[in-house]
């Protein structure tokens, strides 16, 4: 919204083109740095110079889950969640099926002839 794009387009050019998806099976096959051969020189040298960004973030991110499942603490929360008969998942799905993102998805994949 901020800069003007509209969701349907957001969605097309960050997933629902399918590119992630060959992006990510080419990472697998080739790795993270080889497989940028397949992107436009605008992409690799936007990934390039601004990696160091993000790094740290998802380090951040990567590091406290890491604890969380190796302290225990996921498998108790999830063994609480499938006792209470999958109650916060139930409604973070509903949530989250209800989201602006997802409506822009239906519509989007409507048009594209993915869904009736």
């Amino acid at each position: 919204k901020k800069y003007r794009v509209s969701p349907e387009a957001a969605i097309l050019e960050l997933y629902a083109s399918g590119e992630l998806a060959e992006g990510a099976k080419a990472m697998a096959e080739e790795g993270l740095i080889e497989q940028l051969k397949y992107h436009s020189k605008t992409s690799q040298y936007g990934q390039l110079t601004r990696i160091q960004r993000y790094l740290r973030l998802i380090k951040d991110i990567a590091e406290k889950e890491a604890e969380d499942i190796w302290s225990g603490g996921f498998a108790r929360e999830f063994s609480q969640e499938n006792a209470s008969g999958s109650i916060v998942l139930n409604r973070l799905s509903r949530i989250y099926r209800e989201s602006d993102l997802v409506k822009a998805e239906r519509k989007l994949y409507k048009i594209l002839g993915r869904i009736k």
